[in-house]
């Protein structure tokens, strides 16, 4: 009967993952979670909130994010050297309106969506690339997060449709 009740009690309990108590979730792959959150969240409250809502909800963490200035900035290209301060200045800020934007249009409602984001991050160089699957649609995206003022945001997405 002990031995009945043993069996028992190992087939009956559920197996979980774990992760080693000092095994902290990388930090890039925690940024990137949490901007998912938001914009999850945005979503679930899009017809509520209407486009303005979603865009003041993403703002803060969208510039929290991601490396917006540089990413303009490689998106001029070399002239951007030319450029005074106060024309740097507005095309940058242009460029993080119009990605927030982007989001708050884009993600206007939820149907179910959800992000899994790969708990692993790979090295290039200096960089991370941390993987993301879009439920509902077969589309990895590849974020490379840099480090920035002791600090990691987004730098970049790539996009492989499979």
């Amino acid at each position: 009967m002990f031995r009945l009740s043993m069996v028992m009690t190992f087939l009956l309990t559920p197996v979980f993952p774990t992760r080693a108590a000092d095994t902290a979730p990388d930090p890039a792959v925690h940024q990137i979670e949490v901007f998912y959150s938001v914009l999850i969240d945005a979503m679930k409250q899009g017809s509520q909130i209407g486009l303005q809502g979603r865009y003041r909800q993403l703002t803060p963490i969208t510039l929290e994010t991601f490396d917006l200035p540089a990413m303009a900035r490689l998106s001029v290209g070399p002239s951007w050297q030319t450029l005074s301060e106060m024309d740097r200045k507005s095309i940058t800020d242009a460029f993080e309106r119009m990605t927030v934007a982007n989001y708050a249009k884009n993600f206007a409602s939820f149907a179910g969506e959800k992000f899994t984001v790969d708990p692993i991050a790979k090295m290039r160089n200096d960089d991370k690339i941390v993987e993301t699957q879009l439920a509902l649609q077969p589309i990895v995206l590849f974020l490379r997060t840099v480090s920035r003022a002791q600090r990691r945001r987004l730098g970049g997405t790539a996009l492989n449709l499979r």
